[in-house]
């Protein structure tokens, strides 16, 4: 009890006074202070590793522009001179080539449909059809290609199926259900 007491009094001796609205200049100060006792503190070296951070050092100068109102006049004299380029998501989208062997006297058994994101997708699956059996197509896969064409909507997806030989290759992005 006695040590914590000790070590209560020498921190409070030793702390310098806080700076309202100056948590950079504050953190430099804990920071020398950290540095004089990191080599016999583990708790005052952890800190200091922390407080070196530069991304630690970054949200201590957002802070102080933000508690000094720092931010106004930078935003009224900077303009854009052009909209920022677009953002593209750059993974790579997997896809998988689903072959079929179509029959004239029974459907495929799938229905398709538009999703939020206008993406052609499976909805449902009829039981015991072609597909069915076949396990290689899921609900909610989405349907890109039929033979190397691009359908976009239900309709073209049927016209490419009715036109195509008897065997049909769907370009498919799975959906992992």
């Amino acid at each position: 009890l006695f040590k914590v007491v000790d070590t209560h009094e020498n921190l409070e001796v030793k702390l310098p006074r806080a700076r309202d609205h100056e948590a950079v200049e504050t953190a430099r100060d804990v920071l020398d202070l950290c540095g004089v006792q990191a080599a016999s503190n583990r708790a005052a070296h952890n800190l200091r590793t922390v407080m070196d951070n530069p991304h630690f050092k970054a949200l201590l100068m957002a802070h102080d522009d933000v508690t000094n109102k720092r931010y106004e006049e930078q935003f009224e004299t900077m303009m854009l001179s052009e909209p920022p380029p677009p953002v593209y998501n750059m993974a790579a989208e997997q896809v998988r080539f689903v072959s079929i062997r179509k029959s004239q006297n029974e459907p495929l058994g799938i229905t398709v449909m538009l999703d939020e994101k206008d993406d052609l997708v499976i909805a449902r699956i009829l039981q015991g059809c072609l597909i069915d059996k076949q396990g290689l197509l899921h609900k909610n896969d989405i349907v890109r290609e039929v033979n190397g064409i691009p359908v976009c909507t239900p309709e073209q997806l049927m016209e490419v199926i009715q036109e195509s030989d008897p065997t049909i290759t769907l370009k498919v992005v799975p959906s992992y259900h």
